[in-house]
């Protein structure tokens, strides 16, 4: 886990500078976390997805508009996993991508908030100590 924070550190910086073959592989890197949350059991890549998601998140990248339905479909597992670790990491994760909807679009009828307002209401219905988490 260790190593994964200290790549997830220096993909962070690389993408804070914006340089142009840095920016390509964004894309390349979102459907990979995406992949890696909608398959995977191994905790170590569940938790560098999130972790990269969030970096991207958190950046403001113009091309991650996109993905954001995807982003939050991904997201309801890892934020009603049994690991501690996982939950809060997909819910800086949800965090971040929220960051991503502009002022203006946070209405309503915004696809973000019906997601969470939604997942809030499967959670309560599971009654788990995972879905109030």
């Amino acid at each position: 886990m260790a190593i994964s924070n200290e790549a997830v550190a220096i993909y962070k910086k690389l993408i804070e500078k914006r340089w142009a073959s840095v920016m390509s592989s964004v894309e390349t890197e979102v459907n990979r976390c995406l992949e890696w949350l909608g398959s995977e059991r191994n905790e170590v890549r569940r938790m560098t997805a999130l972790r990269v998601i969030e970096v991207l998140c958190s950046n403001h990248l113009v091309p991650l508009h996109s993905y954001l339905t995807k982003f939050f479909a991904t997201l309801s597992n890892p934020l009603r996993d049994q690991r501690s670790e996982i939950r809060v990491a997909a819910a800086r994760t949800l965090g971040a991508c929220m960051g991503l909807i502009p002022m203006s679009e946070r209405n309503v009828r915004n696809p973000g908030l019906n997601f969470l307002y939604e997942e809030l209401q499967r959670n309560f219905q599971m009654a788990s100590v995972e879905g109030y988490h």
